[in-house]
């Protein structure tokens, strides 16, 4: 559990596989006030969601103000109007091409063309050819 913690709280993972989206909500944010300290908002509300799960079902309706029927039309109303719909934010899609960037920027690409680049500054056109083909199956394996 430490290990993903530090993984979300420092962001990297995050960050990297553009996975943001699915660990804020905008309308989360709204309601917590602001960007300031957002890592420890972040915290609070992961552990309200714990104890959320440990407590009785009972406890955690009467806490959100609901119960075992579920909410009157008005007051699911006037939920939605202050905190907006229940819905997940989506990130747009990568371009194709830069996609194919990413499919191809990993180490073992990076040195085969070194390679091919090697080979072809001193004439191999057959190794040359071989390692280009190899970098082109590598990568488009990958990207499709």
């Amino acid at each position: 559990m430490k290990r993903r913690e530090s993984l979300f709280g420092q962001g990297a993972f995050v960050r990297r596989y553009r996975r943001k989206a699915h660990f804020e909500s905008q309308k989360l944010q709204q309601l917590l006030g602001g960007h300031g300290a957002a890592w420890v908002r972040r915290m609070a509300v992961g552990k309200l969601l714990v104890l959320t799960a440990e407590e009785s079902p009972q406890n955690a309706l009467t806490r959100m103000e609901s119960g075992a029927a579920g909410l009157h039309s008005h007051e699911a109303a006037k939920r939605l109007a202050r905190y907006g719909p229940n819905e997940v934010d989506h990130e747009k899609p990568l371009p194709h091409w830069l996609h194919l960037w990413i499919c191809y920027k990993n180490p073992f690409n990076l040195l085969l063309t070194a390679l091919a680049a090697l080979s072809y500054s001193t004439g191999d056109t057959k190794g040359t050819t071989v390692i280009a083909v190899m970098v082109v199956l590598s990568t488009s394996l990958r990207f499709v």
